[in-house]
């Protein structure tokens, strides 16, 4: 998405010539997150008159911290944090009491929500088995932090499995669509922002906001079918199968 948005979206929709676009150091920091190094999301004479300016691709800032989180997967696989399913609960814990007394930064923040995610990974039988076990222990933990004032954290903890309980228990209709055209949920998160940043680009307040987000969702939602069918997908036939 990086190099699509770079050197197709960006020459395209600079107000600069096309070589001072190529040497402009904006250029090169849009490719810092490839690199780990910080998140860039600027590139140069692009959307300068947008609503919200200069901004590029806002979802690429989880880039860093998705390649740190695959980084800890390997080492979590190297000390056998997956042997045993108990492991990673108590890694999570552990991440708990640890914000608890001492309040993460976010990136150590988003490694802990990573951390939360792997246990639900490495647990879903908890979900579709035993719902009432897990909502008795989010009734209680969230009982316990609303009462010594961490009420984000008791959204952030109670949200995912709301979410994951939804994805399990397959809406028929839902289901059939998803057959037909794929999984389209990764290509909407990351085409989504520049298709909307380039419609409000060229046309502006030529057209209504509803307009604006009929004609977005429309072509994220055709990007989205390409880039599963014909990037991601042949991709994910590559992956070697394993069962948990």
């Amino acid at each position: 998405m990086l190099l699509i948005t770079a050197f197709i979206l960006g020459p395209f929709l600079t107000n600069y010539k096309i070589h001072h676009y190529f040497v402009n150091i904006i250029f090169i920091k849009y490719f810092f997150p490839l690199i780990l190094k910080m998140y860039h999301s600027e590139l140069p004479g692009v959307f300068i008159k947008n609503p919200f300016p200069k901004v590029v691709n806002g979802s690429i800032w989880t880039i860093p911290a998705e390649i740190y989180c695959y980084i800890l997967v390997m080492v979590f696989g190297i000390f056998g944090f997956f042997k045993k399913r108990s492991r990673i609960f108590i890694l999570l814990i552990f991440s708990i009491i640890l914000h608890v007394v001492k309040p993460l930064s976010r990136t150590k923040w988003l490694i802990f929500e990573f951390i939360y995610g792997l246990f639900f990974f490495y647990n879903i039988n908890l979900l579709t088995k035993k719902p009432i076990y897990v909502m008795l222990f989010f009734f209680i933990s969230s009982a316990i932090f609303f009462k010594i004032g961490y009420q984000n954290l008791i959204f952030e903890m109670s949200l995912p499995p709301c979410i994951l309980l939804l994805g399990i228990y397959k809406i028929p209709f839902f289901f059939r669509i998803k057959e037909y055209i794929g999984d389209l949920s990764y290509g909407v998160y990351i085409y989504g922002f520049p298709v909307q940043q380039t419609i409000s680009s060229l046309y502006g307040s030529k057209i209504s906001f509803s307009l604006n987000f009929l004609l977005s969702l429309l072509l994220t939602i055709v990007f989205s079918f390409l880039s599963y069918n014909y990037i991601e997908k042949p991709i994910l036939k590559l992956k070697p199968s394993r069962k948990y």
